[in-house]
């Protein structure tokens, strides 16, 4: 019996202290939230009969007033509406949480909520933070200490967000894009945690440097409806450079909301969101990658370009990412992207967008003098763009390239140009001072309308002709070079694989081995029973 008591407190000394390593494990876990399954504004707002709307289904919508206070302290803010239903809206004061309003059903109504505001401007905030306006709203003002402040002049954001996946290397299924000269855009995350206390939260996005010129994106992080803080995200080279940035929050037991607020577009700078972790406190990691200037990206494409034999006797048409690219601008990227659809090749060439001098060089090789048709094919969803086109570097013309419908739609524009057995280049390049816009360019093409003299074709190799004319047949030149190879590293889209957590189970085994120990522990102690020798 003796024997018997001292194995089972050595079982339970074993089972409790594999309890403790799989809590431990499960204290030390990093948890990945992905921002497809974020909540974020996904319609933008408007005005109409002098009243703010766009809440009604629209979750995180928001409009922001700037009111004055000259006492500061507790006031009571009077929000004056029209509603189709009832509804809450969360109300923020200066970055705090204040509570929420009530929104009865009814005409002219008037709600009313007591805040704390500071002597001077304060940041009042009426935002639809759990999506309760399920009918038409209409906010027309609010009214601090006497004062009427309109909602048409209140601050709200009136673009869409949306999810995304047109840049390779995001972790799930997607990320969130439309930050971008959104000022007010932001995005929620609800999380979980296990204790009170500070964590390691870390954003996964990706921010192409364009118009940013490598300044930071700046966000203002609310853990429950307050600010804790503001974070900087800095540019990558390209949109498929994904970085990290961790920052301590504070969050409580259980559910917690952490929401990113693009507050700061003084810098046009607005990141890709891709994902949230939390962890443990001083253990996750920022990666910095070595990103690549757009020189270095363009350099290495510019190797791996040969000419293109233009011939008097057919067309040709060449990929504009099988040529050289021209960059304007030494912050916006100009390289072969896929992200709309109907292109020929590979891809098509953007980056002119905004982007003056920005192009691409067609490197030619001319059999015979001649008038050619030059045909390019593109693509432009705004506003005529102007584009130059230069032979050997003399420019012959400004054209505008009127849009084509969509970026998804593309359009032809076609000049006839004179080429010379000379000519080396012809070039299209985005123009200055001609407005901000540009074209994406999928290929150009040149067909012969009259050369100099005519050519007899080359014969087959072997032929009686071909030993005449030509005794080393295998030297006749082609008619386009063997495409090249680019490595993965030279395309703004390529060279990246998606992030995805590796999966550790060390936790289910030992979950598994706490588990079968007391199993094996009763059928132990039952066997013992059975098998101890009977008294007389």
């Amino acid at each position: 019996m003796k024997l018997m008591k001292k194995y089972l407190t050595w079982l339970c000394v074993i089972v409790l202290v594999v309890s403790a390593m799989s809590i431990c494990v499960a204290a030390d876990e990093v948890v990945r939230y992905e921002a497809e399954d974020a909540v974020y504004q996904e319609s933008g707002m408007s005005s109409r009969d002098n009243a703010l709307i766009g809440f009604k289904n629209n979750p995180q919508a928001f409009a922001t007033f700037t009111a004055r206070s000259g006492n500061g302290g507790q006031q009571t803010v009077k929000v004056n509406y029209s509603a189709d239903g009832d509804a809450k809206l969360t109300v923020l004061s200066n970055g705090k949480k204040a509570g929420e309003v009530a929104l009865a059903k009814g005409e002219n109504q008037v709600a009313e909520i007591a805040v704390t505001l500071t002597a001077g401007d304060n940041k009042i905030v009426l935002w639809n933070e759990y999506n309760t306006v399920q009918e038409e709203l209409k906010i027309k003002s609010i009214e601090v200490e006497g004062t009427q402040y309109p909602a048409i002049e209140a601050f709200y954001q009136a673009w869409s967000m949306s999810f995304d996946a047109s840049h390779a290397g995001y972790s799930g299924s997607g990320f969130v894009a439309g930050f971008f000269m959104n000022c007010g855009s932001h995005i929620q995350f609800t999380v979980d945690v296990s204790a009170d206390g500070e964590y390691d939260v870390t954003v996964g996005y990706a921010c192409g440097n364009n118009e940013a010129k490598g300044q930071p994106a700046k966000f203002g992080i609310y853990v429950n409806g307050d600010k804790q803080k503001d974070t900087s995200l800095k540019p990558g080279q390209q949109w498929n450079n994904y970085l990290r940035k961790t920052e301590q929050l504070t969050l409580k037991k259980g559910t917690n909301t952490i929401t990113y607020w693009y507050e700061d577009t003084s810098v046009a700078a607005a990141p890709n969101f891709d994902y949230i972790e939390i962890s443990p406190k001083g253990t996750a990691t920022d990666e910095d990658p070595y990103v690549k200037t757009v020189e270095e990206l363009i350099a290495e494409h510019n190797k791996t370009v040969l000419p293109f034999t233009v011939t008097p006797n057919k067309g040709m048409t060449m990929e504009a990412e099988d040529a050289l690219w021209v960059m304007g601008d030494p912050f916006k990227s100009v390289g072969v992207v896929t992200e709309h659809s109907g292109y020929t090749g590979t891809g098509f060439v953007a980056g002119l967008w905004c982007n003056p001098g920005s192009g691409v060089d067609f490197p030619v090789e001319v059999m015979k003098a001649g008038t050619y048709a030059l045909t390019v094919r593109y693509a432009n969803g705004a506003n005529p763009a102007a584009v130059g086109i230069y032979v050997d570097g003399q420019l012959l013309e400004k054209y505008d390239f009127v849009s084509s419908g969509g970026w998804s739609n593309w359009g032809e524009f076609t000049i006839e140009i004179e080429l010379t057995a000379e000519t080396t280049s012809v070039k299209l390049l985005s123009e200055q001072g001609e407005g901000d816009f540009g074209i994406n360019l999928d290929s150009v093409s040149l067909s012969p309308l009259e050369v100099d003299e005519p050519v007899v074709e080359p014969t087959e190799p072997g032929s009686e002709a071909a030993s005449e004319e030509n005794p080393d047949a295998s030297q006749t030149p082609s008619e386009k070079p063997t495409e090249p190879t680019k490595p993965a590293a030279t395309t703004p889209n390529s060279g990246s694989t998606n992030v995805e957590p590796a999966v550790d189970y060390t936790l289910a085994l030992l979950i598994a081995v706490a588990v079968l120990i007391p199993i094996m522990a009763v059928v132990a102690i039952l066997l013992a029973i059975k098998l101890r020798p009977k008294k007389d």
